[in-house]
C-alpha cells in the first residue's frame, strides 16, 4: 500500500487537460517558427514533404503508445510501456532516455522563449536581456507545475490555442495569396541531397511533434485514463500534424521557391512572412503568439520530466528522494524542482553559445534520445501484444513505425553533420550506456529489487 506522499491526484485531468500537456509539449507555433528553417537548411524547398514524412511517421509511432497506455497507466510513460514487452531493463533505459529528452526540451525551449520575449519587447522600445527573461519564464513554470497539474494544463492549452489560430490566418492569407510565386507542388518533391536530405530535414520535422507523448505521463491522474489518454494523445497527433503540413508550405512558398536562401537564414520566419504580407501589427501578433506557445512548451516539458523521473525513483533504482509528491498539492514538487535546477545549469553553461543555438542543439540531442524510446516502444508492441492479437495494430504498424524512426536516426550520422551537430548522437549515446549501466549494477546487486519494481508498476497502474 502507497502512502499518500508517493502518489499523485488520481481521477483528477480530463481529457483536455491531457491533450493540453501534449499539445504543450508539442508547442506548434514556436516548432513552426523556428524549425522550419533547419529543414529548409538540410534539404532547400523540400520542407513540407519532410513535415509530412515526419507527422505519418509519428502516427504510426502513436498507434502504439495508443496501444500501451489502454493497458498500463503509469506516470513514467515509456518506462512502464517497454518494461511489458522488453523487459525492466529496457524499461529502465526507455524512461532514462525519456527523462533526458524532457529535461532537455525545458532548458532548450526556455532559452528559446527568452530570444522570443526579447524580440517581441524590442518592438515597444524595450530592450531586456534574453537570458534574465528565460530565466522568469523558468521561474513562473516551476511555480504552476508545483502548484497544481490542472491549472498548468488549462493556462497551457487556452496559450497554446490562440498561438495556433494566429498562425493558422496568417498561413491561410499566404497560401490564398499564392505567395511569391504561385501554389505548387514542388515542396513536396526532395530537392538538394535528395532523399538522404528529407531524412536529415525529417529529423527537425520530428524534433516538432516530439513530446506528442507527454500526455501519457498523466496517466495516473487522468479520468477513465485507459480510453482518455490514447485518445488525447492520439487527437493532439492529427491536429498537430495538419497543422505543421499546411504551415510548413504556406512558410516555403510564401519566401518563395526561389529564395529558399532567405527561408533558410531567417531567424523568425515568421515574422519576416507576417511583415510582408500583412505588415508590423501582424508581425507582433505573430511575435505573441509565438512567445506564449515557448511558455507553454517550457510548462508542459517541466510537468512532464517531473512525473517522468518520479516514476524513475519510485521504485529505488536509482534512490527515492524525488519520488514524493506534496502533501496538498500532490505534485511531484522536489522532481520538478531540480528538473528547473538542471535546466538552469545547461542555460547558464551554454549561455556564450546564444539562445537560438542552445535551443537547437539541446533540443535535438533530446529528439535523438527520443527516437530511439519511439524505436523501442514499436518493438515492445510487437513483443507483447499476443491476446487480442491485430496483425495491423501489433505487427504491420509497429514494424513501419521503427523503420521510420531510423531513418532519421540513421540521417543524423551520415552524412556526416556539422559541428556540434555531429557530436550530439554520442552525447545521447553516453546518457543511454549511463541509465542501462545504472539499472544493470543496481539488479545484479540486489537481485530482489527486480520483483519491487514489477510491484510498483503494477500498482501504478
Amino acid at each position: 500500500m502507497k502512502s499518500l506522499s508517493s502518489t499523485l491526484k488520481s481521477n483528477y485531468l480530463g481529457y483536455f487537460e491531457v491533450a493540453a500537456l501534449s499539445l504543450a509539449m508539442i508547442a506548434p507555433t514556436m516548432a513552426i517558427s523556428f524549425n522550419t528553417p533547419y529543414a529548409a537548411q538540410a534539404d532547400g524547398a523540400a520542407v513540407p514533404l519532410a513535415f509530412l514524412a515526419a507527422f505519418v511517421g509519428i502516427a504510426l509511432v502513436a498507434v502504439s503508445f495508443f496501444e500501451f497506455s489502454k493497458v498500463r497507466p503509469h506516470a513514467g510513460s515509456l518506462y512502464a510501456y517497454n518494461s511489458l514487452g522488453l523487459g525492466l531493463k529496457a524499461g529502465f533505459l526507455s524512461g532514462w532516455l525519456l527523462l533526458g529528452t524532457y529535461v532537455t526540451f525545458t532548458a532548450s525551449t526556455a532559452a528559446m522563449f527568452g530570444y522570443i520575449a526579447q524580440v517581441l519587447l524590442q518592438n515597444f522600445g524595450i530592450k531586456p536581456s534574453w537570458y534574465l527573461m528565460t530565466l522568469g519564464a523558468l521561474a513562473l513554470s516551476t511555480y504552476l507545475a508545483y502548484k497544481d497539474i490542472r491549472l498548468s494544463a488549462r493556462f497551457a492549452l487556452i496559450m497554446e490555442g490562440l498561438s495556433v489560430l494566429i498562425i493558422t490566418v496568417l498561413s491561410l492569407i499566404i497560401v490564398v495569396h499564392g505567395g511569391a510565386g504561385g501554389n505548387s507542388f514542388k515542396p513536396f518533391e526532395p530537392s538538394l541531397k535528395g532523399w538522404s536530405g528529407v531524412g536529415f530535414a525529417t529529423v527537425f520535422g520530428l524534433l516538432s511533434f516530439a513530446g506528442f507523448e507527454g500526455g501519457a505521463t498523466l496517466g495516473e491522474e487522468a479520468k477513465n485514463s485507459r480510453k482518455l489518454v490514447p485518445w488525447a494523445l492520439f487527437g493532439t497527433v492529427i491536429v498537430a500534424g495538419t497543422f505543421f503540413t499546411f504551415g510548413s508550405y504556406a512558410q516555403t512558398i510564401g519566401f518563395g521557391l526561389n529564395h529558399i536562401k532567405a527561408f533558410q537564414t531567417s531567424g523568425a520566419p515568421l515574422n519576416d512572412l507576417a511583415h510582408r504580407y500583412l505588415g508590423d501589427v501582424a508581425a507582433i501578433a505573430v511575435d505573441v503568439g509565438t512567445t506564449i506557445s515557448a511558455f507553454a512548451c517550457v510548462l508542459g516539458s517541466l510537468n512532464a520530466s517531473g512525473r517522468v523521473l518520479f516514476a524513475l525513483t519510485r521504485d529505488g533504482t536509482v534512490g527515492t528522494s524525488f519520488s514524493v509528491t506534496h502533501p496538498v498539492h500532490r505534485t511531484p514538487y522536489k522532481a520538478i524542482f531540480l528538473v528547473s535546477a538542471v535546466s538552469f545549469v545547461i542555460i547558464t553553461a551554454m549561455y556564450n553559445v546564444g539562445p537560438s543555438n542552445i535551443y537547437g542543439e539541446v533540443a535535438t540531442l533530446g529528439t535523438l534520445m527520443l527516437l530511439v524510446g519511439y524505436v523501442l516502444i514499436n518493438i515492445s508492441a510487437i513483443r507483447y501484444f499476443r491476446t487480442q492479437f491485430s496483425w495491423i495494430r501489433h505487427r504491420i504498424i509497429p514494424v513501419l513505425g521503427a523503420l521510420a524512426m531510423f531513418w532519421p536516426i540513421y540521417s543524423s550520422l551520415y552524412p556526416v553533420p556539422a559541428y556540434p551537430y555531429n557530436i550530439l548522437p554520442y552525447i545521447a549515446l553516453v546518457w543511454g550506456v549511463l541509465g542501462y549501466g545504472i539499472v544493470h549494477l543496481k539488479l545484479k546487486k540486489d537481485p530482489a529489487h527486480a520483483e519491487r519494481m514489477l510491484q510498483l508498476e503494477e500498482e501504478a497502474g
